[in-house]
């Protein structure tokens, strides 16, 4: 077994410990590539299966949707400190994990220019229909998607909330 191999078994086995959903997806990985007579290198396995923490996921989710951070605990239903401990690489269980992976993929799905949108989106939804954020919560993903797809607040249109800033137009909002 060459060196190379024998270091991504290693790392695989020790990141298997974290719980993030990555150590699993790792060792796989490395399995594969101890078993396969491609020649790709560990770099090139590791490039293809796209591997990405949770923290990463978490700061992207954050920072598309302008949700606080006590939102996204809310949304799995945790504390802040523990999303602030999968900030900090803590293990996050293959349960969350892979409902962060499912919540990133329907936020990704919904089309608005900008963060402050998709958050109104998600903490008010639009007239009549159930809160987005809840569905996300329940593991709703289909409801959620409908839902998008009927749109949300028209931000061109307004004349109530035409000139004001983003904190005053989502205070505004927050009293309908």
């Amino acid at each position: 077994m060459n060196a190379d191999i024998s270091m991504a078994l290693e790392l695989g086995t020790l990141s298997t410990g974290t719980g993030s959903g990555i150590g699993d997806n790792l060792a796989k990985l490395f399995s594969r590539f101890n078993t396969s007579n491609s020649g790709e290198t560990v770099e090139e396995f590791a490039a293809a299966a796209e591997v990405r923490s949770s923290a990463d996921i978490l700061q992207q989710l954050k920072g598309s949707t302008g949700l606080s951070w006590k939102k996204i605990a809310e949304l799995f239903g945790v504390s802040r400190r523990a999303v602030y401990d999968w900030l900090e690489g803590k293990s996050m269980s293959e349960q969350n994990y892979s409902k962060l992976i499912s919540v990133e993929e329907a936020v990704a799905s919904i089309n608005y220019s900008t963060a402050f949108q998709l958050r109104t989106f998600l903490l008010f939804g639009n007239s009549g229909g159930e809160n987005p954020l809840q569905l996300l919560k329940e593991q709703r993903y289909e409801e959620f998607s409908r839902l998008a797809q009927g749109g949300v607040y028209d931000f061109e249109k307004s004349d109530d909330l035409t000139g004001l800033s983003p904190a005053d137009r989502l205070s505004a909002l927050q009293q309908l």
